[in-house]
């Protein structure tokens, strides 16, 4: 099942994000704006997916 909205709290520089996405997507922005800590909200879930939350968190 495809993700079609992300909502997230308190996530490495993100105080706040909810984003919806669609079929295609791209991450654009200036130095420093976040585009690196997007990508690590998905790897985060995989490695709950994966791990469980608990381990996840640990990493």
């Amino acid at each position: 099942m495809p993700m079609k909205r992300i909502v997230v709290a308190n996530f490495k520089s993100f105080s706040e994000l909810d984003v919806e996405q669609s079929a295609f997507n791209v991450v654009i922005g200036s130095n420093a704006a976040g585009k690196s800590n997007f990508v690590s909200i998905f790897k985060f879930l995989r490695d709950i997916a994966k791990q469980g939350i608990v381990n996840a968190i640990a990493m």
